[in-house]
């Protein structure tokens, strides 16, 4: 049996039906102990495993020598996060003292309004949304309170590399002088980063209440899609990002037929992440007995990429081994953000001073030159490189040859 097995086991005894995950925990637990298992990516599902297989009835052929550590688990997981709900309560009061919205993703929204009890899901951090005209505000309060960033958000006064910054990334982590963490966001996903793109997420949240803070969240078919489109396309259960796929079952139970397929569809197409849906949803079938229509799987599976996100995935594989270097993968991306403009070469230059830094327009005629040559310079040599290893080595042998 293999480390993908058992690990496959144990995910689908937390995912599966009741009796196919008992069958599931049975045999992954003849062979393993939860105390054998260092790996948190891994160890972090023992919380619902517990729930589900001694909390919630499933009791039967379990056995009872693996009680006390998955308890631990769930008591531990539990304590933590209360602990961190109490900094994250205190900060979403500050932000919504202030007149800041909120959205909240992944972990606490899943932890609310979908998991229902503190202890199953293990939470490294709080993950919220602020609209990015409020990020600067935002960023300021939390310091006030003693949260700090590690690597710092550049000052607006410092408008090329704020504005590169805001353009290049979708948030900000900071840190308390306990070790929690916060991810402030400005943008649902590091792939899809113009101003506007988080309109539709903001229109179509559901409101959540957390305690003294009435805020809003991702409603089900937006968070499904952050689910699958974040963990990228890590989907082996050794990865580190596995527990994605608990998360994605965990509203898929709950959510059923309701789903709004389509919605998850169109937001993958217009974002050039279906590549990555399709993915998910395949090893969500497959693996996790996922409640999908086979009507809805076949649909995804029809749906042609989009032009820019085949263009993206073609260059990204290339990476940096063309004569332009990583240009063209730069050209790719910029069309997936930015759709209206990705014909004009203009808004292309703009987009490329901001990923470069560049506080003045004037200077690309400089930038631009100077880069491109670099690189062309470096795969040039790149190419000439084999021929000249292959002289040096049949001078060698003719060296030899001499000799004898």
């Amino acid at each position: 049996m293999s480390q993908e097995q058992d690990h496959t086991l144990l995910l689908q005894a937390a995912v599966l039906p009741r009796e196919s995950a008992l069958d599931a925990w049975r045999e992954w637990s003849a062979q393993y102990q939860p105390s054998d298992i260092e790996d948190f990516a891994v160890s972090r599902i023992f919380p619902l495993v517990y729930k589900r297989l001694h909390v919630d009835g499933v009791k039967d052929g379990v056995k009872d020598r693996h009680t006390p550590i998955l308890k631990m688990a769930y008591q531990r997981a539990w304590y933590k996060n209360q602990m961190l709900f109490a900094e994250a309560e205190r900060l979403l009061l500050l932000l919504e003292k202030h007149g800041i919205r909120t959205l909240l993703l992944k972990g606490l929204h899943l932890t609310l309004s979908y998991y229902g009890q503190p202890g199953v899901r293990p939470m490294g951090d709080v993950d919220v949304m602020v609209h990015r005209s409020d990020l600067e505000q935002a960023i300021h309060l939390l310091e006030e309170i003693g949260w700090q960033a590690k690597d710092p958000i550049p000052h607006k006064g410092a408008a090329a590399a704020f504005e590169s910054h805001l353009c290049n990334d979708h948030a900000l982590s900071l840190y308390n002088s306990k070790g929690q963490s916060v991810d402030l966001h400005w943008n649902l996903l590091h792939e899809w980063t113009h101003e506007d793109s988080n309109n539709t997420f903001w229109d179509n949240a559901v409101d959540v209440s957390f305690n003294r803070v009435q805020m809003l969240g991702l409603q089900p078919a937006d968070l499904l899609f952050h689910i699958m489109v974040h963990a990228k396309h890590e989907f082996t259960i050794t990865a580190s990002q596995w527990y994605w796929a608990v998360d994605a079952m965990t509203v898929l139970q709950k959510t059923g037929t309701t789903t709004d397929w389509t919605r998850i569809i169109e937001l993958a197409k217009e974002r050039c992440v279906l590549s990555r849906v399709k993915t998910a949803c395949r090893f969500l079938s497959e693996v996790c007995a996922a409640p999908i229509e086979p009507s809805v799987l076949e649909s995804i599976e029809k749906t042609k990429l989009p032009r820019a996100e085949r263009m993206e995935l073609y260059y990204g594989e290339r990476g940096d081994s063309g004569p332009l270097g990583g240009l063209p993968a730069r050209w790719a991306k910029f069309r997936r953000r930015y759709p209206e403009d990705s014909k004009s070469p203009l808004a292309f230059l703009h987009y490329m001073k901001t990923i470069w830094n560049v506080d003045r327009s004037w200077k690309l005629l400089f930038v631009l030159p100077t880069k491109l040559l670099t690189v062309s310079s470096r795969w040039i040599l790149s190419k000439l490189r084999p021929r000249r290893e292959r002289a040096e080595e049949a001078a060698g042998v003719r060296q030899q040859d001499a000799r004898s």
